[in-house]
């Protein structure tokens, strides 16, 4: 069982003893291959499952868009804060996170993020999942199929992908912590992605 990241466009799911909460369908983020499959089946991680479907309803993110030849606007410096020295050889500390379901909307997100920080710093992606299952719940895959796409567009950016696995007994413990936060939000979808975001904060 997973909760997602995001808004309902990014699939936000129930957590067990919270109750159901309606995801909106992804749509593909493949090229323009439909073959692709969503995750390769050369993947360096052998533990990661290989869900071998296409879906053809995913937009392709690699198709220039019409308007893709306008200037993008530089973004504003961080206030107050001076980029860290980046070296080839070493990795710099993140000054950027996305919570990351592998959604449209995240992806989205990345890539903006992508556009305006200097490609020698690491942008972190925090993936949250719940329940014993976390390590195949459906965010989890298709944040990885996500983090492909990234990686593909982006080659020179170093893509942390952060899987922030949180037990049952973890989100139960929190929940009463998490309700006095949210007040007065207090709707199941409220609470899923509430205690999405509190997890993904926390890292």
């Amino acid at each position: 069982t997973n909760l997602g990241q995001g808004a309902r466009g990014s699939g936000v799911r129930a957590a067990p003893g919270i109750g159901p909460v309606p995801s909106a369908p992804r749509p593909d983020l493949s090229r323009p291959d439909s073959s692709r499959p969503i995750m390769s089946a050369s993947h360096p991680d052998p533990s990661r499952p290989d869900p071998s479907h296409p879906d053809s309803s995913r937009p392709n993110m690699s198709t220039p868009h019409p308007h893709s030849s306008l200037p993008i606007p530089s973004a504003p410096p961080f206030p107050g804060a001076t980029p860290p020295p980046c070296s080839p050889l070493l990795s710099c500390p993140a000054r950027v996170a996305v919570m990351f379901s592998g959604g449209i909307d995240s992806l989205i997100l990345a890539r903006l993020a992508d556009l305006h920080t200097p490609s020698c710093e690491p942008i972190d992606l925090l993936n949250v999942a719940f329940g014993v299952d976390a390590g195949v719940a459906p965010d989890r895959l298709t944040g990885w199929a996500g983090l492909d796409e990234l990686r593909a567009v982006a080659p020179a950016r170093e893509w942390r992908f952060v899987e922030v696995d949180i037990s049952l007994n973890e989100l139960q413990c929190a929940r009463g912590h998490l309700l006095p936060l949210l007040h007065p939000a207090s709707t199941v979808m409220d609470v899923n992605i509430g205690a999405a975001l509190w997890f993904g904060a926390r890292g």
